[in-house]
């Protein structure tokens, strides 16, 4: 079962910094019995920094549940937000 994530805060590296927040995913793949069934998944991303990421196994899964998505996949980044040169 695919459960969405729901991304919550504002990361230290775009207000302080001037980056920009990249989502990779917006859902993992879950295990767990129907009436466990989370309705979504928080992604706190408020500490995030410039160039820091968060994986999924840094989630709070709730322990009736299990993941089944890779655990070193990257869920959200923080990039500087540089100017495209190519429309100069």
């Amino acid at each position: 079962m695919s459960v969405p994530l729901k991304f919550i805060g504002e990361p230290l590296g775009v207000k302080i910094s001037g980056g920009i927040l990249n989502k990779t995913l917006d859902e993992i793949k879950v295990e767990c019995f129907p009436e466990d069934i989370p309705s979504e998944i928080l992604v706190d991303v408020s500490k995030l920094q410039l160039d820091e990421k968060i994986h999924i196994n840094d989630l709070e899964i709730p322990n009736n549940v299990t993941l089944i998505s890779d655990n070193e996949i990257t869920v959200a980044v923080v990039h500087l937000n540089q100017p495209d040169d190519t429309l100069l």
